[in-house]
């Protein structure tokens, strides 16, 4: 077993994955509404790097990428030119993302259009959508997206479209070059009175595997990686007094064969509340220091290792799991008579520290001797 004497809260062998979903989502085949045009010629160019000069026609301008939906002069031509006097009432494109650079892009949409009722046209920029059809690209996978001109009518007061020169899906955040790859399946126009799905969402569709690249190391503890772990704080302090469920959790946690198998617990080392407060709530957080007999007038105490048994059990039961755990140690606050507010919880003064710079050999020691203590109990 290997002991890190690790006085601050520290965080070494993590690795997450977080994929985030910015909306709701529903799988590609459930679109029943009939759509009125569907075309899709056979020279479009329907594959192409976000970050390329040479897409759709427009090009990345500054940092977005404008794809050209409807305009006929342009390679990406989802749509013949639409005929005045026709109410399109939203437009739906379905794309696949690949390569992804691990950038979030932001898809917004921009149009040329001639409300019903106006005698010139308007031109709705990404703004004009900002609050009506947003989507982001977060990940690899299908996507499918609307440009919903029913709400945007709506917001501008107007009862319709009567010529829908030109609609183009705006995607951000982007730096030329970027190799992300972005596949159009297919797109679907709806017409005035057809129904078409307004919430829709990315298919929840990611790659069969993820692979960890060991090139890619963290700055942290010199790229070295030591493993996966939890912390104590504070379910430690909750759950250690029950040998059953301390057991339980341990061999979830830190077996091999029945449980997740980590090999790395952080462990809280409390300093131990102002007896008479009562702020802290919750009693897996009220966690106890490891000193008694407290003299305000000499400022010592005595020490008492028995006051964190909850925790301790937890520890004890996980390092019968994992013979070779690393535990480290660290410390959210230290005593309360050892800082400014003689509060464990914090100050409410402007300051960077609880602890005084005279307190601090004070908690070090403090920090020491409750290390040596688990030292001398075999964890070295």
């Amino acid at each position: 077993m290997k002991l890190k004497r690790i006085f601050s809260s520290i965080i070494s062998g993590t690795l997450s994955a977080i994929l985030v979903l910015a909306m709701f989502f529903s799988p590609l085949g459930t679109v029943t509404a009939k759509a009125s045009t569907k075309l899709l010629p056979t020279d479009s160019v329907r594959k192409f790097d976000l970050g390329s000069e040479d897409v759709g026609g427009s090009g990345v301008e500054g940092t977005s990428n404008w794809i050209k939906i409807i305009q006929n002069s342009n390679k990406l031509k989802l749509f013949d030119d639409i005929p005045k006097g026709t109410d399109v009432a939203a437009i739906q494109v379905n794309f696949e993302i690949s390569n992804w650079s691990g950038i979030e892009f932001p898809v917004t949409w921009g149009c040329n259009l001639n409300f019903k009722g106006d005698a010139g046209s308007t031109w709705c920029g990404t703004g004009a959508f900002s609050e009506i059809s947003n989507y982001v690209i977060n990940r690899e996978g299908e996507y499918k997206v609307i440009c919903d001109f029913v709400s945007l009518c709506e917001s501008n007061g107007k009862e319709g479209i009567d010529w829908l020169q030109t609609c183009e899906m705006v995607i951000g955040n982007l730096t030329e070059g970027d190799e992300t790859v972005i596949e159009i399946k297919d797109a679907y126009m709806y017409l005035r009175g057809e129904e078409f799905p307004k919430d829709i969402e990315p298919v929840v569709k990611g790659p069969d595997k993820i692979v960890i690249n060991p090139e890619n190391v963290s700055r942290t503890n010199n790229g070295f990686f030591e493993g996966w772990g939890t912390s104590l704080c504070w379910y430690g302090n909750r759950i250690g007094g029950s040998d059953k469920v301390t057991n339980e959790a341990a061999e979830l946690l830190y077996s091999m064969e029945n449980g997740l198998g980590l090999n790395i617990i952080r462990y809280n080392i409390g300093g131990g509340d102002e007896p008479t407060h009562t702020h802290i709530q919750r009693s897996d957080s009220n966690m106890p220091g490891y000193w008694t007999n407290y003299n305000e007038q000499t400022g010592t105490f005595d020490y008492d290792f028995n006051l964190d048994k909850n925790q301790q059990n937890v520890l004890m039961k996980s390092i019968e799991y994992c013979p070779d755990i690393l535990v480290e140690m660290f410390s959210n606050s230290a005593p309360y008579f050892m800082t400014r507010s003689g509060c464990t919880s914090g100050t409410t003064d402007d300051v960077k520290s609880n602890i005084t710079v005279e307190q601090m050999p004070a908690f070090a020691e403090y920090l020491a001797k409750v290390v040596k203590h688990y030292v001398d109990k075999g964890i070295n």
